[in-house]
């Protein structure tokens, strides 16, 4: 693909093998291997250099939309693994939980716009059975016994 791109740009078959860092030798085999699968005439020799055919155009058109989607790919994945990417899913019992994790999420979506997160706020008694299969983070308080109301 990064091939067939280059010798769109560039021209030369050379020139596009160089700054692959490949042989000319190895690029020739290696653009008869791409005509043999595609089955089609790619490019033509022409003086000092190469023009691509009709079909060479096209094959050059989609490797570049493959090769930025790779890019793009690439980038995507070096994001999740480097944490500026993903998703976080928190869990928090109801009350005063809320006003602790409320303001955290916010800053963390300024800092890592990229990222989903999820916040869901369930009464105590539904904890176990509704939240904890699907969170990834839970944040559990302990108060004071004088902040809790009396029933």
């Amino acid at each position: 693909m990064r091939l067939i791109a280059l010798l769109d740009r560039k021209g030369q078959i050379s020139s596009a093998a160089a700054q692959l860092g490949m042989t000319q030798s190895a690029a020739s085999r290696l653009l008869s291997e791409l005509e043999h699968t595609v089955g089609a005439k790619l490019y033509e020799r022409h003086g000092r250099g190469v023009v691509l055919s009709e079909a060479g155009q096209a094959m050059a058109r989609q490797a570049l939309i493959i090769l930025n989607q790779l890019d793009h790919a690439h980038q995507e994945i070096s994001q999740i693994v480097d944490g500026a990417r993903g998703q976080v899913r928190i869990g928090a019992v109801t009350g005063p939980a809320m006003q602790l994790v409320l303001p955290v999420i916010r800053n963390l979506r300024k800092t890592f716009p990229k990222s989903s997160f999820r916040f869901w706020s369930i009464p105590a008694t539904s904890w176990p059975r509704r939240c904890s299969p699907t969170i990834s983070t839970s944040i559990s308080v302990a108060f004071p016994k004088k902040w809790m109301r009396k029933r």
